[in-house]
């Protein structure tokens, strides 16, 4: 290779890594300037939870977009009516909408009427008397949220949660789920840590305790619920390989022998006129008599295929005579 293709090539590679290395100060910048806007997002919404006794004053962050960016698409919160049990979660998700879009979200007007709009039922009504009487309220977002607290904040949420924190029993669910609702009911009890490990010892199923009886306790809540997750989960495994391996004993029958149905007897043929014996018979009418001539038929039974002296149905001191009473 000539020395002019070396230095065309080298000067080449120089280039490339200059432009790398803009690069990467490119993304370290835009990375420290992220960190800092999480920095100050996590920092204004842990300002957002009141202690107990105090209202919540929510400001919107006061940090700007990167520049040159545009605001992120927010989905706005669910609308609220009147529900005091949502009401936190309700104002909570306003601020984040305000904290990441803080250019559409600039002024009250803007934060106090964005709310105005997510309201329904009662606390609507209750904002559009503000609008119509010209409240001075409406001038200022600090003032608009603590009365809208005021109304519609559950006064009495910290007794609620521990009342509720106090009843619950994990019962037949899996433990995951009795993990899942006491974390809720824990953030709004504001207990301490040793108050919610005894409680949360208290509402697991007999079978957890059980298991824990047999190993040394863990000394913190969140050790304490993976330990009874792992034991609720291998508890439900072998109750799956049990209920695959047990087969119940299955009880057949005894065959049944079949019954023989008696044979019917072949029908008798009922005779035109039944065998009637030692009856006496009385005298033939005219017409009778003249039908068995015609036919010759037996003047005594009234078949054919013999005479009356040899009728067998006649009685034996009378075979062998005739009556005038029969021909």
């Amino acid at each position: 290779m000539e020395p002019a293709d070396i230095a065309e090539a080298l000067s080449t590679i120089t280039d490339q890594l200059a432009s790398l290395a803009q690069t990467v100060q490119d993304l370290q910048r835009n990375q420290v300037a992220i960190q800092t806007t999480q920095a100050q997002l996590t920092t204004r919404l842990a300002a957002a939870t009141p202690l107990p006794g105090t209202t919540a004053m929510i400001n919107t962050p006061s940090f700007h977009p990167i520049a040159g960016s545009a605001e992120p698409y927010v989905s706005p919160p669910e609308k609220f009516n009147g529900d005091r049990s949502k009401f936190r979660c309700f104002i909570i998700s306003c601020t984040i909408m305000f904290s990441l879009q803080p250019l559409t979200y600039s002024t009250d007007f803007a934060r106090i009427n964005t709310v105005i709009s997510l309201l329904t039922e009662k606390p609507q009504c209750w904002a559009h008397h503000l609008i119509h009487v010209n409240s001075p309220i409406l001038s200022n977002w600090n003032s608009f949220l603590q009365a809208l607290e005021e109304m519609y904040d559950d006064p009495h949420r910290l007794e609620s949660a521990a009342q509720a924190l106090s009843n619950l029993k994990q019962g037949r669910r899996d433990v995951e789920d009795y993990i899942t609702e006491f974390k809720h009911l824990a953030l709004d009890s504001e207990w301490n840590e040793p108050a919610l490990l005894a409680q949360f010892k208290s509402g697991l199923a007999e079978h957890i305790k059980d298991e824990l009886a047999r190993a040394e306790k863990p000394t913190s809540i969140e050790s304490m619920m993976t330990v009874c997750t792992q034991v609720d989960r291998r508890f439900r495994e072998r109750r799956a390989e049990r209920a695959a391996t047990f087969h119940p004993p299955i009880h057949k029958r005894p065959p049944q022998l079949a019954v023989m149905q008696p044979t019917p007897l072949p029908a008798l043929h009922t005779p035109e006129e039944p065998m009637q014996i030692n009856v006496i018979r009385g005298p033939l009418t005219d017409n009778e008599r003249a039908r068995r001539r015609s036919l010759g038929l037996c003047m005594y039974c009234g078949r054919s295929g013999h005479q009356l002296r040899e009728c067998r149905e006649k009685p034996e001191h009378r075979r062998g005579k005739t009556s005038p009473l029969f021909y």
